[in-house]
């Protein structure tokens, strides 16, 4: 009999804005799933690393879009998870909208815990190969390869693209795709022009790897995944 593979851990930086106690994160430090990285301050190092990581953690008690404001200015990169207190949690539309992954509410607990990590797996998944037009998708470098060809994308446009791959040629309604990538924000907060606008993206940057109409329109209802290789 084989001996089981343990699972590799997850990789979390925590980086605060102000000051907050390191107390709010005890469960994620004692869950054994997660390798918690936890400097002292905001060095180039350390806003490097954030690129490496699964997630990206901005702490804040105070405002948690200043917060994620002074670290997208800092080039904090990869999936951004704002933590804030009570207060703020109202804010949650508006900081998903600006380009968080995700939002808490301090402290956090197990079952907080619990559904970082599955919003995180949800997303971020593992490199794979598209089984429609045989793009290799890269989540963690946000890179879309064909053939000798690579081209890095947004966090937004990675998760329509990885959408769209997921459904292996299908037409995808364009409201899943809303709530797959923008989450429960309020309809009139991510109305269809925007998912129209990451599409019109996407089809430019898959264009440079030679492949032609990558993203097709489905007339009143959403897009599918397909196109021409270039030969």
């Amino acid at each position: 009999m084989g001996t089981a593979t343990a699972a590799p851990l997850v990789p979390l930086l925590v980086l605060r804005h102000g000051v907050v106690s390191p107390r709010h994160f005890g469960a994620l430090r004692a869950d054994p799933r997660v390798e918690l990285l936890e400097p002292e301050g905001w060095t180039p190092d350390v806003v490097t690393l954030a690129a490496r990581v699964s997630a990206t953690i901005v702490a804040t008690a105070g405002d948690p879009l200043g917060a994620l404001t002074y670290a997208l200015t800092a080039g904090v990169a990869g999936n951004i998870v704002v933590a804030m207190t009570r207060s703020h949690a109202g804010d949650r539309p508006v900081l998903l909208e600006a380009g968080a992954l995700a939002t808490c509410v301090l402290p956090l607990d197990a079952r907080k815990v619990d559904t970082l990590l599955l919003a995180l797996d949800a997303r971020a998944g593992i490199t794979h190969t598209d089984t429609t037009i045989r793009l290799t998708l890269d989540p963690v470098a946000r890179v879309a390869r064909y053939r000798d060809r690579s081209v890095h994308l947004s966090q937004r446009e990675f998760a329509v693209l990885h959408c769209l791959s997921s459904h292996s040629g299908r037409p995808v309604d364009a409201e899943e795709l809303l709530r797959v990538v923008w989450g429960d924000v309020p309809s009139q907060v991510r109305p269809r022009q925007i998912l129209d606008v990451y599409v019109c993206q996407l089809r430019k940057k898959l264009g440079t790897l030679g492949i032609t109409n990558p993203i097709s329109t489905v007339r009143r209802f959403g897009y599918t995944l397909g196109g021409n290789v270039a030969r």
